[in-house]
């Protein structure tokens, strides 16, 4: 029998170079006769066939929820569509939702996993619960790749960007206050003396008391003056006084209410006696009737302690007809007693959603919605990042003292709430709230209000 042999396709190649080589070979030798048969048997060849995978990528969408009404949401798909239309791999699509829905809504489409992106917020308001359960995403680890953002912000807007040792907060705005006032009630009611940066809260009240005016039955139908709001959890309203004065609501740590200390004490009297004293400013029934911003838009008030973002809108005479030609800006009055002006600070941020897919696009848009100019002139918001504030002022103009707002810097205050507890921030502001909403009314005294509310803040300070 024939022996057999099975080889590989490498050895068969093999043999055949060699057996061609044999056969050169062989024309010089003696000729040999080969008695052993190979025999070649079929090979099963597997071929590989390598496919080509490419990789398709994801197409990303972010979302941004907002608290807008139909107007401010066309302002917003613009917004959207200019950072599109400078990042075109990232569509934008908003979730408008009407202010007064929007923090409850927000709230449970984050419990349910079905929340945008990206969410607006403001200061004091519904980021402090989101952070206290943990919804929203910590943004630390981006800040530290972009350091040079924080360079660029004032420390008080950093610290109020921070819960618990984590920056959440992506700001793009830092409001602050400042007195606006009408030039034209001024010239009418013949007080020449116009607001300087040196005013006290005195000259603010004299001059406000001048240009108080009555009808014949004695109804007020001009206001001297108007603080923004008569809350004390806004800082623009009562908190803001205390601040100028040198006072706080609590001590640092937030461990002791300290509405009545000597300074914070002298501030509050001096609110309520412009009300119910004094009378150079709408009380809490009056604000029912007329809104303290209605009347200023409507010409009634002389004196405002408004906020920057209202600058670009009193200057619009087709916005604001009767303050339009008239509106200047001031400095906030200094405490006669301290000697110092404090400030409201105020900022507008967004915040990303834990559960998103896509952080670091969130974060950029952020990131781009902080330092875009064409953002700065389309709101008119005072902005938060440096670079960006000399495009404020091309947008509110500089002819009426606007560059007054860019001076308060690091003297602003943030509300005092209790950000990193939002629980025991609802209890103790529903104790100073509610009792103060009374006084507002004109019944009790200054005196009788905090000693009725401070041993029951501090007792829940205290239970922390």
């Amino acid at each position: 029998m024939e022996d057999s042999k099975e080889l590989s396709r490498r050895d068969f190649l093999r043999l055949g170079v060699v057996a061609g080589t044999g056969a050169v070979l062989a024309a010089c030798a003696p000729k040999v006769e080969e008695k052993e048969v190979t025999k070649i048997v079929e090979e099963t060849i597997v071929v590989e066939v390598e496919k080509e995978v490419k990789k398709v990528e994801e197409e990303i969408q972010l979302t941004a929820g907002v608290f807008a009404d139909s107007k401010s949401a066309v302002k917003w798909n613009e917004s959207l569509a200019a950072y599109t239309k400078e990042h075109p791999s990232i569509p934008m699509d908003l979730i408008p939702v009407p202010g007064a829905e929007y923090g409850d809504k927000m709230t449970i489409m984050l419990a349910s996993g079905t929340a945008p992106d990206l969410l607006l917020d403001y200061s004091t308001f519904n980021h402090i619960g989101w952070a206290d359960k943990g919804a929203i995403l910590d943004l630390t680890p981006y800040y530290d790749l972009n350091k040079d953002l924080l360079l660029k912000l004032y420390t008080k807007t950093i610290k109020h960007m921070t819960i618990k040792g984590k920056m959440l907060l992506m700001p793009y705005t830092a409001e602050v206050s400042g007195l606006n006032w009408n030039k034209d009630l001024f010239d009418e009611g013949g007080v020449s003396e116009y607001p300087t940066d040196a005013w006290t809260w005195d000259d603010l009240r004299e001059a406000a008391v001048k240009l108080t005016k009555r009808d014949a039955e004695g109804s007020i139908t001009q206001y001297g003056f108007t603080s923004d709001g008569l809350w004390l959890s806004w800082t623009t309203g009562p908190s803001f006084w205390i601040h100028t004065n040198g006072g706080r609501n609590f001590n640092e740590d937030q461990t002791k209410c300290t509405m009545d200390s000597p300074e914070s004490r002298q501030a509050l009297q001096y609110f309520w006696d412009n009300l119910f004293v004094y009378k150079i400013s709408p009380t809490a029934e009056d604000i029912t009737l007329k809104h303290y911003a209605t009347r200023w838009v409507a010409g009634e008030v002389a004196l405002y302690d408004g906020i920057s973002w209202g600058v670009k809108d009193s200057q619009d005479c087709e916005l604001n007809p009767a303050i339009c030609a008239g509106v200047y800006f001031e400095q906030v009055a200094k405490s006669p007693y301290s000697g110092k002006r404090s400030n409201f600070m105020h900022s507008m941020f967004w915040v990303v959603n834990k559960g998103t897919k896509y952080p670091e696009e969130a974060f950029e848009f952020g990131k781009w919605f902080m330092v875009s100019t064409g953002e700065v002139k389309r709101w008119g918001h005072l902005p938060a990042h440096a670079d960006v504030r000399e495009g404020w002022l091309d947008a509110v103009g500089r002819d009426r003292n606007q560059e007054c707002f860019l001076k308060v810097g690091d003297t602003g205050v943030y509300a005092e709430r209790l950000y990193d507890n939002a629980d025991l921030d609802d209890k103790v502001w529903k104790i100073i709230g509610e009792e103060w909403n009374m006084l507002m009314t004109g019944e009790g005294t200054v005196d009788s209000y905090l000693e009725s509310i401070v041993p029951k803040v501090n007792k829940l300070l205290q239970e922390r």
